[in-house]
């Protein structure tokens, strides 16, 4: 039996991607070093067989991952119904803020009014929202705060090379934000006990050197008549594609998303009645990543299409955020569908099915670099009608 506590739950989401739409045409002319493969005649229809995406959405390159994540913070507010000034902790994951300190989080937290608290960066790429919803229920549970909010928010499209297709291809930019709250009554909502993290550790998988700091080997002084000293950096972000990676981020969500309901990955492999009864009920909001890792996910699990919620088709990856940001849109508008001629891709359907109802037993799993895994299981609670758009 499913072990839940009611008196902590999502309080409200929210999301923000870009105006800018970046299709699979336009990014042909961005992307470098593309050689067709067989079978493929475009390019875009290269990029839709290895990742299922056809557009994303980029931020312009002044902009900073601050932006999007206003927006997101601003909606789940909203939906929320919490006082700015009663959220006693501020959680950024992010690794691409233009700001380190005082923090583009610092400077948030005072425009939104959340007067006084605490807040901080989090970083672990692709697992750092829900490695933000893990830190905000520690802080709940212990009784320090009684509302948290949590961003994650990235400008992916500032980082990634475009020197490198199999990189390029995948990114976009956006933010995903939720309010967790304790209350002191339970809840038709709540979240489940077993909730995981955890790491394996696999080098070269998604390497992004020198953001912020050279290291020893890569330090070089120039002098502008100031005295002023600078350092090489090589801030792009790149990652090992091929069938390796894509298996290795199937099993791991597939086990995160069964530890966090009590059970084990041999009981999945045994086909336990008690954990088939679990999925058979289950909607999975999986880490963006990559569209035939979703569909991989899905086929282990045994869940429907239509319980295993994607946006990638519209928003590509977007790292950290992409669990939020899907969350959000799970929550408000429902889910995205491939509408399929054989092997051709004839559209992709927003808004499909219904968005999540109150009692839906919801798992959140993720897969980040290098690699940082983790699932956050909740009963959702509906909010009110206000918030749907």
């Amino acid at each position: 039996m499913l072990e839940i506590d009611h008196r902590i739950h999502i309080a409200g989401t929210g999301s923000s991607v870009p105006a800018h739409v970046v299709s699979n045409e336009d990014l042909e002319g961005m992307v470098r070093n593309y050689r067709p493969e067989d079978g493929d005649a475009r390019f875009s229809d290269w990029v839709d067989r290895v990742s299922h995406i056809r557009q994303r959405r980029f931020l312009h390159p002044d902009h900073s991952a601050g932006m999007p994540a206003r927006e997101a913070c601003l909606r789940a507010i909203e939906a929320s119904g919490v006082p700015p000034r009663d959220i006693g902790l501020f959680i950024f994951a992010t690794f691409t803020t233009k700001n380190i300190y005082p923090g583009e989080e610092t400077m948030l937290s005072e425009e939104m009014g959340l007067k006084g608290a605490a807040t901080f960066y989090l970083t672990a790429a692709c697992a750092g929202g829900i490695y933000g919803l893990h830190t905000a229920l520690a802080f709940l549970r212990a009784g320090i705060y009684r509302h948290a909010l949590v961003v994650a928010s990235e400008h992916l499209s500032a980082v990634v090379d475009f020197g490198d297709p199999i990189t390029a291809i995948l990114f976009g930019d956006g933010a995903g934000a939720a309010v967790l709250s304790r209350r002191d009554h339970e809840g038709a909502g709540g979240v489940v006990t077993r909730c995981v993290l955890g790491s394996s550790y696999a080098p070269g998988t998604i390497m992004m050197e020198n953001m912020n700091v050279a290291p020893l080997g890569h330090r070089r002084s120039l002098d502008d008549g100031d005295g002023v000293r600078e350092y090489s950096r090589r801030e792009y972000l790149r990652m090992e594609g091929g069938p390796r990676v894509l298996r290795n981020a199937v099993n791991i969500m597939a086990e995160t998303t069964v530890r966090s309901l009590g059970f084990t990955p041999e009981d999945l492999k045994r086909g336990s009645p008690e954990l088939r009864e679990h999925l058979g009920r289950l909607h999975v909001i999986p880490h963006q990543a990559n569209g035939r890792i979703i569909d991989g996910l899905r086929d282990k699990l045994g869940i429907p299409d239509e319980r295993m919620y994607k946006t990638i088709y519209h928003y590509g990856n977007i790292s950290g955020a992409s669990n939020l940001i899907t969350l959000d849109y799970a929550v408000r508008r429902g889910n995205m569908r491939r509408v399929m001629d054989g092997e051709r891709v004839l559209s992709i359907e927003e808004d499909v099915g219904p968005p999540l109802r109150t009692g839906d037993l919801v798992a959140v799993p993720t897969v980040g670099a290098g690699y940082r895994l983790g699932c956050f299981t909740f009963v959702h609670e509906a909010v009110g009608e206000k918030v749907r758009s």
